[in-house]
């Protein structure tokens, strides 16, 4: 923990370690956990997660939806906004059906 806050108050030294995050931390046996309805969305042009990683995300999770969006980049709400990216897609996570108490589809 010591060298996390270091590197907080270090930006040079926090530049340099935040890109490594991802390759230092594996949540994949976590997913299998996610009791929720899940919406599992990838970009069709993602230069970090490629389309097998949403593939999998999606068959670990339950109760999980996958969608693939026309858009380029890791996070597309950032990245893709005019590239296939737009208002209507963003609301897209508000499409999912919801699911009553006792998990059953409506």
């Amino acid at each position: 923990m010591i060298g996390v806050l270091a590197a907080v108050r270090e930006p040079e030294l926090f530049a340099q370690l935040v890109p490594l995050a991802p390759f230092l931390s594996d949540h994949r046996a976590d997913l299998a956990g996610v009791s929720v309805p899940t919406l599992v969305l990838q970009c069709s042009r993602d230069a970090i997660a490629p389309l097998e990683v949403g593939a999998f995300v999606h068959a670990a999770v339950a109760d999980s939806t996958p969608v693939t969006l026309d858009a380029t980049g890791h996070c597309p709400q950032l990245d893709s906004f005019g590239d296939g990216l737009d208002d209507d897609t963003a609301l897209l996570a508000l499409s999912v059906p919801a699911r009553p108490a006792d998990g059953e589809p409506r």
